[in-house]
């Protein structure tokens, strides 16, 4: 259990490792979430706060070692809930304002990617949605060049030939 002095702004992560939320409530970047997380409280020590609620050795401590694990819990739910952008499940939002433990927090998130692979909400949404537009424009693309083509062609190219080129 390690109290460390942290910045706001060290508590952030790069863009790429941020965990998204779209308005359908479909999430984006959780397995780049998952690892920075991972790894920024591996880095301090504390990775202890996402498998336990509360010290192994809980009985043991005294006063002052359960203080510094409550502060080290508080940074583990700060690096946790401040690296969601969108709307995360109202769950979730309600779990934070109880002030939960970190370990709680990462549970509720694993379940959510557990329910997604077992078959619940679907993942890459926004990517589907890209493909179907792209393939739309091209299907809409072919049928305007046919139109242009039959405009554009004169009468007799639409009639049958004199003179078949068998």
């Amino acid at each position: 259990m390690h109290t460390h002095k942290d910045n706001f702004v060290d508590l952030l992560f790069p863009k790429r490792f941020v965990l998204r939320y779209n308005t359908k409530g479909e999430r984006k970047n959780w397995h780049a979430y998952r690892s920075a997380v991972e790894a920024f409280l591996h880095l301090r020590g504390l990775e202890c706060h996402l498998r336990d609620g509360t010290p192994s050795d809980a009985l043991y401590l005294d006063e002052k070692e359960r203080k510094r694990w409550e502060t080290d819990d508080k940074l583990c739910v700060s690096v946790i809930s401040l690296n969601i952008k969108g709307e995360p499940p109202e769950d979730f939002g309600r779990m934070c304002e109880e002030g939960r433990p970190a370990a709680s927090l990462w549970e509720k998130l694993h379940t959510e990617d557990h329910a997604v692979a077992r078959g619940g909400r679907r993942k890459g949404g926004d990517d589907d949605l890209f493909v179907k537009v792209l393939i739309s424009c091209a299907f809409g693309g072919f049928l305007l060049m046919g139109l242009i083509m039959f405009v554009r062609a004169p009468p007799e190219a639409f009639l049958p030939s004199q003179n078949p080129r068998y």
